[in-house]
């Protein structure tokens, strides 16, 4: 299965690839699914595709992995994890998932983990702060601000233990487009030297904190070459 690092690069309705950066027992206790929560899937990649990204795909683990350490302990969610690394553990958690309510909920976690430091307006808060990420224009920028308000409704349901009163089209095509941002910020994070290592810091003190709070108010601001 892909890991952390090839998932940004490939479609969304990936399922397997094989490389040397995940090792795991032979016992198969669960499995990616796709955007639209479907699993068993036949997937054909274009020797172009693979070529494009060859050196993200097969680069050295060691120069991408967030995190070194075991993952034989309690969590890895502990104090000082980098964003990035968080970020990565809970996109690998919405990919296991063939529930899309689930699904979503998770995507939104990742979201949570880049893009905020407290619970203060989050859903508000995170719109501005993709979109602004993301996109230049005003009316992309719009159009993303409202897709991630229509994909925290649907978070909103799934952990306060409401039920989903939406189409199953609808919900696919929601998963869908939470898949596609989270690619998109993944890729955006990793193809920049400069928010790689930003988003890499440790985060672990109120001087971190406060550093990151100013970056997304001079992003939302519209401060030049901030993403």
């Amino acid at each position: 299965m892909t890991s952390y690092i090839a998932y940004p690069y490939l479609r969304s309705n990936l399922i397997t690839l094989s490389n040397f950066t995940d090792i795991h027992s032979n016992t198969i206790t669960g499995g990616f699914t796709t955007s639209f929560g479907e699993g068993h899937l036949n997937v054909s990649f274009s020797k172009v595709e693979l070529l494009a990204n060859k050196e993200k795909l097969f680069a050295d683990n060691l120069k991408h992995t967030p995190f070194k350490d075991s993952s034989a302990k309690p969590t890895l969610l502990e104090k000082g994890m980098q964003r990035i690394a968080i970020a990565y553990i809970l996109t690998q958690t919405a990919r296991s998932q063939n529930d899309l309510g689930i699904k979503i909920s998770h995507y939104c976690t990742v979201f949570e983990s880049l893009f905020s430091s407290d619970n203060i307006e989050l859903t508000h808060k995170l719109s501005e702060r993709i979109a602004c990420f993301l996109e230049d224009n005003f009316d992309a920028r719009k159009k993303i601000f409202k897709q991630v308000k229509e994909i925290y409704s649907i978070r909103s349901k799934v952990v306060h233990g409401s039920t989903i009163n939406v189409s199953a089209d609808k919900l696919k095509n929601i998963s869908k487009q939470t898949d596609d941002l989270v690619r998109r910020v993944t890729n955006k994070i990793q193809d920049s030297a400069d928010l790689d290592k930003f988003f890499r810091k440790m985060n672990s003190t109120e001087a971190d904190n406060k550093e990151f709070e100013e970056y997304m108010l001079d992003l939302v601001l519209g401060k030049p070459n901030c993403a």
